[in-house]
């Protein structure tokens, strides 16, 4: 398994010292065993040059009912599937220490990555990064589940859209400091749904920035972080509703964005005629 790795890791185009951001299922692979031999081929085409990033995202919970008993620090296992808990317990793995939006990284660059990613940033910054250090990213096995690439709410992020949630400070987690202190986290900006980020795909392939691949049974896209961080973005500064998904239903879509609120009334309307629906039944 671990030569088919490496064979579909340089056919996707990876190359000795790459930066590579990578998100997506195992499960679909095929059989790992152990499962480091996925993070291992990985490193035996980029080299000790280069660096592996994955999303350690972690839990937040709404203002009214905070879990005490949950308290963010960098051994917290990640949300994001079990990539990212492979990632975080893999040799030599550093994580930033924002207490929901932490980025995992191991390699040549994981310290320039994460450093500084704490309570006091914003939620993507360390895509900044990414892109600066010309990363590639890929994603497997979820290209329609969990579509498309995380510089997308970096340029939201960029654009000022982040901040503007009617979540903002809604959602909140307690944490560790440095100091040991156990303090609570309010989350001040706001990535939301990210569903309609397939729209993206065809762009991509449009402008020659999308490559199919496969890594083991999944299939896999590749493309380069700077290329498509300034497409997404300027789609999304043409039209700040661009990413949206198409479920006029979506809370995060269609009610938490004070820039969109023209939609909140259609959501009303349709929310109250599905309640409707259901208690006649």
């Amino acid at each position: 398994m671990k030569k088919q790795l490496i064979n579909d890791f340089l056919e996707l185009g990876l190359k000795k010292d790459d930066t590579v951001f990578i998100r997506g299922n195992l499960g679909k692979v095929g059989q790992l065993k152990p499962r480091n031999i996925f993070l291992d081929a990985l490193f035996d085409v980029i080299g000790e040059g280069g660096t592996v990033v994955t999303l350690g995202f972690t839990k937040s919970f709404p203002f009214y009912k905070v879990d005490k008993k949950y308290i963010f620090d960098k051994d917290t296992l990640p949300e994001t599937g079990a990539l990212g808990k492979l990632c975080l317990k893999y040799k030599g793995a550093k994580r930033s220490s924002h207490p929901t939006n932490s980025f995992i990284a191991i390699g040549q660059n994981a310290n320039l990555i994460i450093n500084n990613h704490d309570q006091n940033s914003l939620l993507y910054d360390p895509i900044k990064k990414l892109i600066d250090l010309n990363a590639k990213m890929i994603i497997f096995g979820i290209i329609d589940e969990s579509p498309g690439f995380t510089t997308v709410h970096y340029a939201q992020q960029k654009l000022g859209l982040t901040k503007q949630s009617l979540f903002k400070n809604l959602f909140r987690v307690y944490y560790r400091n440095q100091s040991n202190e156990v303090k609570i986290y309010k989350k001040s900006d706001v990535g939301g749904c990210s569903s309609g980020f397939g729209k993206f795909y065809q762009h991509y392939v449009a402008n020659n920035l999308l490559k199919v691949g496969n890594i083991g049974k999944s299939s896999a896209l590749i493309l380069n972080a700077k290329e498509a961080y300034a497409l997404e973005y300027k789609l999304i500064e043409s039209n700040n509703s661009f990413h949206f998904c198409d479920n006029p239903l979506c809370v995060s879509c269609r009610l938490s964005w004070k820039y969109n609120m023209k939609d909140s009334f259609t959501f009303c309307i349709l929310k109250i005629m599905s309640l409707f629906k259901g208690t006649k039944r």
